[in-house]
């Protein structure tokens, strides 16, 4: 709750956004941060997470990614059409669409979440290859709405 150096509060990644790519903004070509990002428009193009592995990356409802993103931590209530290349951790959020593989180490995908595409749950460092994840489809009438 409280930094122990400082006696500030501290705040999570999802409170703290060091660039913001805010409506009636459209970006063509790849998009590079670090820190924290939070996009409110479209992306056309990749958009990647440089080095530090603190860095999260916010897709609000209204926004729209083109392309492949890369980042430790996403936080997706928008529409991404590529693949999420890795992440340590992902939230969906009731609006996101993700048509695209998306590779993690941890999810967490809430009711109304759409994701057309592969889930790959990164599991390199015991056989060097992420695995894909198998659902078997909901069957009508038992117990699934």
């Amino acid at each position: 709750m409280f930094d122990a150096l400082s006696g500030k509060p501290n705040r999570e990644a999802s409170d703290v956004v060091d660039a913001l790519i805010g409506t009636e903004v459209e970006i063509q070509g790849n998009t590079a941060f670090s820190g924290s990002l939070r996009i409110g428009d479209k992306i056309k193009g990749d958009v990647t997470a440089r080095g530090a592995s603190s860095c999260t990356l916010i897709v609000s409802e209204h926004a729209e990614v083109q392309g492949n993103i890369t980042a430790p931590r996403m936080i997706i209530n928008g529409k991404i059409k590529g693949n999420v290349v890795y992440s340590e951790r992902v939230e969906l959020q009731s609006q996101a669409r993700v048509t695209g593989d998306v590779c993690y180490d941890v999810i967490e995908v809430a009711p109304g979440a759409v994701i057309e595409g592969r889930l790959l749950r990164d599991a390199r460092g015991q056989s060097g290859k992420a695995v894909v994840a198998k659902f078997k489809p909901a069957t009508p009438g038992k117990g699934n709405s």
